[in-house]
């Protein structure tokens, strides 16, 4: 117990004491991520896990894990600037390259996130989470048309390897309007332009990149980065390119059944081709995904399910989409996209009852995520209780501003 160690303080170095504190924190951490207890069991939770961080970090304010971990908790709770301040330093350790590119994008800084994971894998090509995270970048500010074009020789050159990959279960969330899309690529590769490829010394990495002020605001926060990939540019010769239909490569056919990495890249690949609305080539890259996942585990029935409810609710088959969204959750009751999914089928059902229940359930999954509030908000206007609707849109509101592409609370772990 806590009070035990706290006697053995004395017994115990700094090193072994702030380790223990911060597997205090982290066991708290993990009671604040329990879908099972109360929002004001969360809230003590919380306040438990900061304190051992806190005494954890005061015990030793250079050990990268402990910083990790205490920043991964605070960003979860959405505390960028804390979080950012803690793992800025500790540029060689890799979850933290991977936490700071989450939290820059929270920060909406697209640019300097983009730059950064460009550096870091010019050192490191073979992390597959740096490079999904890439994918997902470039999917939300370029759309999935440029993300697809870099995910498929990527595809064939990591089937070549046989490389295990963290899964991947994101992008159909963050598929960007077209719009914004052209506004975003003039944004990033205008900030891009005044950082030139030489403000990157690439030899000796170590500290220095990260190792700037915090001071003044997350504004000021300045990132040297290198140049934008003159390939991501929508240039007259790649939008020509992308008016046919992009395939599917067929390296990945003959991978073993529950194959980490054909997964993680076909069910990648589906989303792209979903989003881009190439549906033909959708239900051929599905058909794959049945056949390399034939063992009935609860990972491959749901990603069987939630895919055929995505490509059938694109296809306008709301009633089987329904059904299979339902069938996905019996598999995997937390997922917070399928059950964002199923809430909007049941609000244009006129299901009310049922969506608010749903999305209720949502809170204590994730408080912290955006779309849940946004959603129940939506619900609650529509019913009548205008009260409670500007609450929740304004926590919806709120949380926006902090968002990341990518979960904080699915941090490394691309799908269930």
């Amino acid at each position: 117990t806590q009070s035990t160690w706290g006697e053995k303080d004395d017994e115990c170095n700094d090193y072994q004491l702030a380790r223990l504190y911060m597997l205090l924190g982290i066991a708290w951490a993990m009671r604040v991520d329990s879908a099972n207890i109360s929002i004001p069991e969360k809230t003590g939770a919380m306040q438990n896990a900061t304190n051992n961080f806190k005494r954890s970090i005061e015990l030793d304010n250079f050990d990268a894990a402990i910083a990790y971990n205490f920043a991964l908790f605070l960003a979860k709770c959405r505390k960028i600037e804390e979080a950012f301040g803690l793992v800025k330093q500790f540029d060689d350790y890799g979850p933290c390259q991977e936490l700071k590119v989450l939290l820059l994008t929270s920060m909406k800084q697209y640019s300097e996130a983009y730059g950064l994971l460009q550096f870091y894998l010019a050192e490191s090509e073979d992390n597959i989470t740096l490079t999904c995270l890439k994918l997902v970048l470039e999917e939300t500010l370029l759309g999935p048309r440029i993300a697809m074009r870099n995910l498929t020789p990527l595809a064939e050159q990591l089937t070549a390897l046989g490389m295990p990959v963290f899964h991947f279960n994101e992008s159909a969330s963050l598929a960007a309007t077209q719009s914004c899309h052209d506004n975003n690529l003039l944004t990033i590769t205008s900030a891009n332009s005044t950082l030139g490829r030489s403000s990157v010394g690439i030899g000796g990495r170590g500290n220095r990149l990260y190792a700037h002020s915090m001071e003044g605001g997350l504004e000021n926060v300045s990132v040297r980065t290198v140049s934008y990939v003159e390939n991501l540019t929508l240039s007259d010769g790649i939008a020509s390119s992308m008016e046919s239909p992009i395939k599917v490569p067929t390296q990945l056919q003959n991978r073993e059944p529950e194959d980490h990495l054909s997964l993680n890249v076909w069910i990648l690949m589906f989303e792209l081709l979903v989003n881009m609305e190439q549906l033909m080539e959708a239900r051929s890259c599905l058909a794959e995904l049945r056949s390399m996942t034939r063992i009935n585990s609860d990972r491959s029935m749901f990603h069987r399910s939630t895919a055929e409810a995505l490509l059938k609710e694109k296809e306008d088959n709301i009633g089987e989409a329904k059904t299979l969204y339902q069938e996905a959750l019996v598999f995997h009751p937390y997922d917070l996209d399928t059950r964002h999914r199923l809430a909007r089928i049941l609000i244009e059902e006129g299901n009310l009852e049922s969506a608010e229940k749903l999305l209720r359930e949502c809170l204590p999954i994730d408080l912290h995520h955006e779309k849940s509030w946004q959603l129940l908000g939506n619900v609650l206007n529509i019913r009548g209780d205008t009260e409670a609707a500007a609450g929740a849109l304004r926590t919806a509101a709120d949380l926006q501003h902090t968002s990341p592409i990518k979960p904080f609370s699915k941090f490394l772990f691309w799908t269930f």
